[in-house]
């Protein structure tokens, strides 16, 4: 298949990237072997991205920002049924935003932050035969929030190397 990508930047300044993108990627179909179901057509999605990029602060302070849509069509998800796993078909979207921030507070002092926004869900259909319908729940292990901070302050600088003292908390 082929899977097209678009996209177009915009640089209003020597600081400052904007940007919007689309593309499509496929993941191939695949057959549940031992299993009675038929086989699964490909997975598709259509993501959507705006975002920016810019140097601030001379040049200090770096922010990166994004948003994006994601919209799923045949979703590969797995399903566990007594002791064996099948994939499934699901079709749905996730929609979200991003931010990331390095600021080199000094010479010695740099500092990073990050944060993350999903709103995630299955569209409504039903999952297997047993009647489980998954429609309008979230997908797993896409946390709605994710919020990061590291600091890196270099305490010492000799010949032979220097000596850096580093935190980070999520």
């Amino acid at each position: 298949d082929v899977t097209p990508r678009l996209t177009v930047e915009f640089e209003p300044n020597d600081n400052m990237l904007l940007y919007a993108t689309y593309n499509q990627a496929f993941k191939s179909g695949v057959i549940n072997t031992g299993s009675l179901s038929p086989p699964l057509e490909p997975e598709t999605v259509d993501a959507f991205e705006l975002g920016l990029k810019a140097r601030l602060l001379d040049n200090t302070l770096q922010v990166n920002a994004a948003a994006f849509y994601y919209d799923y069509s045949g979703q590969q998800i797995a399903q566990i049924v007594g002791a064996t796993s099948f994939l499934r078909s699901a079709d749905g979207e996730v929609s979200g935003g991003e931010i990331e921030l390095s600021w080199q507070a000094s010479d010695n002092l740099l500092i990073n932050a990050s944060a993350g926004f999903l709103d995630t869900e299955y569209d409504d259909q039903q999952l297997s035969s047993d009647g489980a319908n998954i429609g309008g729940n979230e997908f797993p292990n896409a946390p709605q929030t994710s919020v990061n901070l590291n600091a890196q302050w270099r305490v010492w600088s000799g010949q032979s190397g220097d000596l850096t003292l580093s935190g980070e908390a999520q």
